[in-house]
């Protein structure tokens, strides 16, 4: 791939970005994305996949518990719980791999889309276990 593409990609991704977070600010988004992915459970994961994935649940919890005070109902996600969680600990934050000799640079858009997708992911277990109905 040749610089160009590369730069007409990231912004794509970058547009894309900015695509989902208005869509899933506005109200319908619920249905919608409930619409679209309902699916049976469980599914097989690749082994790298489930661990992103399990690393973002958790820290999703975490998150949950602190924002909300051991409320038992914390870590059922909701439109408003993931935005306010990609604003607070995902949007902006530093990259936790580090090249040797350079400074940690701002994570890229796909960790920003894998993030999303985490949380519907966990979204998607709970409605099948009738957890987040």
């Amino acid at each position: 791939m040749n610089l160009n593409a590369t730069v007409v990609l990231q912004a794509h991704e970058a547009e894309q970005v900015r695509s989902i977070v208005e869509h899933l600010a506005s109200r319908k988004s619920n249905d919608i994305i409930a619409a679209s992915i309902r699916t049976k459970f469980p599914i097989e994961r690749n082994n790298g996949t489930k661990n992103t994935y399990k690393g973002v649940h958790r820290e999703f919890q975490q998150w949950c518990d602190q924002k909300y005070n051991g409320d038992m109902n914390a870590g059922i996600v909701s439109e408003t719980k993931m935005l306010l969680f990609l604003q607070e600990r995902v949007v902006g934050r530093q990259s936790r791999k580090r090249r040797r000799g350079t400074e940690s640079q701002t994570i890229g858009v796909k960790s920003v889309l894998n993030a999303v997708s985490a949380i519907v992911d966990l979204w998607k277990r709970q409605s099948y276990l009738n957890v987040n109905m």
